[in-house]
């Protein structure tokens, strides 16, 4: 997962899980089908959770961790307050290190 932060007209901290603001707009069944498990940074975690939470629980439910942020005052993306930028928001989906060393491609 990416962490960023940035100088945008709105200043959430952005959670960037190798998946685009439209991808994050899907629907929660959509999201929890293997296509779109098999492509996030986080996948080691959705096969491995204390809680056997479910792949849209960890993006935006209330034990995410854009809803830990979110209680401690920092605004994010996603969470369950802000589940995915608006069609018109920037959104950094990651940079190298999510992308490259994130779980996604693990098996």
């Amino acid at each position: 997962m990416g962490l960023h932060g940035h100088v945008h007209e709105v200043e959430p901290v952005v959670l960037g899980y190798t998946f685009t603001g439209a991808e994050l707009r899907l629907s929660d069944a959509t999201l929890n089908t293997n296509t779109y498990i098999g492509r996030i940074s986080i996948k080691t975690l959705i096969n491995d959770n204390q809680n056997s939470l479910a792949h849209v629980e960890l993006l935006i439910g209330e034990l995410s961790f854009g809803a830990l942020l979110h209680e401690k005052g920092y605004p994010t993306v996603p969470s369950p307050t802000d589940p995915a930028p608006d069609e018109n928001e920037d959104y950094f989906n990651g940079g190298y290190n999510t992308w490259v060393h994130g779980s996604r491609l693990n098996a």
